[in-house]
C-alpha cells in the first residue's frame, strides 16, 4: 500500500495565520478543497486526509477529513445540482 502524503506544504502554512485568526476569534474555521473529479469515482489516493492531518499539526488541533473514504461512509452534499 502506496502511503499518502503532502510533498509541498507552502500553501497549507500560508493559511495558517488566517485559520488561527478565526478560531482564536471564536470561529469555526471550515476549509474546502478538492483534488479534481476522478472519472473513475472515489478513491483513496485523491483524499485529503494528509493535508487534513499535516494542517493539524500545524495548529496543535484536532481536524476532519471526512471524505468518506477513510471512514467507510459516503460523505454528505449539502448543494443541490
Amino acid at each position: 500500500m502506496r502511503i499518502l502524503q503532502v510533498t509541498d506544504d507552502r500553501r497549507i502554512r500560508s493559511a495558517v495565520p488566517t485559520i488561527k485568526s478565526i478560531i482564536d476569534r471564536g470561529g469555526k474555521a471550515i476549509l474546502m478543497s478538492h483534488l479534481g473529479r476522478p472519472k473513475a469515482g472515489r478513491r483513496k489516493k485523491f483524499s485529503l486526509k494528509p493535508a487534513a492531518d499535516g494542517l493539524a499539526k500545524l495548529l496543535h488541533k484536532p481536524g476532519d477529513a471526512d471524505d468518506g473514504l477513510h471512514s467507510g461512509r459516503k460523505p454528505k452534499r449539502w448543494w443541490r445540482r
